[in-house]
């Protein structure tokens, strides 16, 4: 299968195509071609002259305060048209099976020639009212992304997402019907080759007398930090003895608790040196704690599952499609206090026979559904079953037929049409 990625970044430059969308595109397209399939970058698409001027003329309307809130330029109508038609010259003349997309407003307008999947996190109103920067919009930016959304979601053959959450909102509140949605949970964003011998090892080796949380993000508020904290502080108090590494966020921490948080700020995983801390913390770390506020999906709870530990999180967004109650971890709703979270992880460090078996059997899920071999292997067979159902359709299953009486027999019809 050929496939032709379109994407706002320049995806032929490897350390881009890296990095982009913390990694996942890197992931995605690596196993494409990993199971046989050719992969072509599209792009990067980027807003052309007229698409431009639509953007600076919102963006000086903003400043003078002609509207309040402010007006966000990103699913202007004309913006979208514009960087479709650029998408379409770039597909031109090349000989592509199915268009890949994790970005739909590259590609909302693109003309039905060529089949069309998207694969991504969330759609418009699933982050609408979970990140602040689409939280406080102009109405008419709030109508724009959501004749946008619906727009999109139609025009592609096939909507993927990575959580049960955004299937839901884009068959109920989009209307897109459920044959053309479908659920593929994302992988591990790291290039770690960790074993299942490993990850045994590392499972049992973990101590027994100290109980090691780590929690990773940049978004401090969003990502529930200071809850984090709070269940460090906790644990502490009732006797476990309790450590918590935070990855990410360089934040201020209360001094009656900061002997037992170790603040490593931003890791780059991309780099010898980040790589190898980042393993070393997940291979002793017990417990991922990410009592998030708001998350679309979360991929570094499947990262913490390759190494089998077990994470104890909230509810919210797409994390309840990853984390699976008693098989690796726990979720709570996200008006959960720490002190429930700190309950949790008390009673399954005290059993440290069930933290064991929790633990594999969290490695278990990450290698049952978790994992990039798997998620790509799903993807290919919806699309490859999108694309014969096409094929299908735009092929006559039966010939008409020439009489001799002059007329043809039209199959399934029921009549007959007579030729003058």
């Amino acid at each position: 299968m050929r496939i032709g990625f379109v994407s706002r970044w320049n995806l032929a430059d490897p350390e881009i195509r890296r990095r982009a969308f913390s990694g996942i595109i890197w992931h995605v397209l690596k196993e494409f071609e990993a199971q046989g399939d050719r992969v072509e970058y599209i792009g990067p698409v980027q807003q052309n002259l007229i698409a431009k001027s639509v953007n600076t003329g919102i963006k000086v309307l903003n400043r003078l305060k002609v509207f309040s809130p402010h007006v966000y330029g990103k699913y202007h109508p004309v913006i979208l048209e514009q960087m479709a038609r650029q998408a379409e010259q770039l597909v031109a003349d090349r000989k592509i099976d199915v268009l890949l997309a994790q970005d739909s407003t590259v590609m909302a307008y693109f003309p039905p020639s060529i089949p069309l999947v998207y694969w991504r996190d969330a759609n418009f109103a699933d982050i609408q009212d979970a990140y602040k920067v689409y939280s406080n919009l102009h109405s008419l930016s709030v109508e724009w992304a959501h004749k946008h959304e619906r727009k999109a979601m139609n025009r592609a053959d096939l909507n993927i997402f990575s959580s049960e959450c955004s299937y839901k909102t884009a068959t109920s509140t989009y209307g897109i019907p459920s044959a053309k949605v479908a659920v593929v949970p994302f992988g591990a964003n790291h290039d770690f080759v960790v074993s299942s011998e490993d990850t045994e090892r590392y499972i049992t080796g973990r101590s027994r007398d100290l109980c090691r949380l780590l929690f990773i993000g940049i978004e401090w508020e969003r990502k529930g930090g200071d809850t984090a904290i709070e269940i460090c502080r906790i644990l502490n108090q009732r006797g476990i003895p309790t450590t918590l590494d935070i990855i990410g966020s360089d934040f201020a921490v209360d001094p009656a608790i900061s002997h037992k948080v170790r603040i490593h700020g931003r890791v780059d995983k991309f780099t010898s040196e980040g790589s190898t801390k980042l393993q070393h913390l997940l291979e002793q770390s017990h417990f991922l704690v990410h009592p998030a506020r708001a998350e679309a999906y979360g991929c570094v709870l499947c990262e913490a599952c390759s190494f089998g530990i077990p994470c104890v999180t909230s509810s919210v967004g797409g994390i309840p499609t990853i984390i699976k109650n008693g098989k690796n971890g726990v979720s709570f709703p996200a008006s959960t206090p720490a002190s429930t979270y700190a309950t949790y992880i008390e009673e399954t460090f005290r059993n440290f026979d069930l933290y064991i078996r929790l633990a594999k059997a969290t490695r278990s899920e990450y290698q049952e559904r978790l994992n990039w071999q798997v998620a790509v292997a799903k993807a290919r067979e919806l699309i490859t079953e999108m694309l014969e159902r096409k094929q299908d359709l735009s092929t006559p299953s039966e010939k008409v037929e020439l009489c001799t009486d002059n007329t043809l027999i039209m199959p399934g019809a029921g009549y007959k049409i007579t030729r003058n």
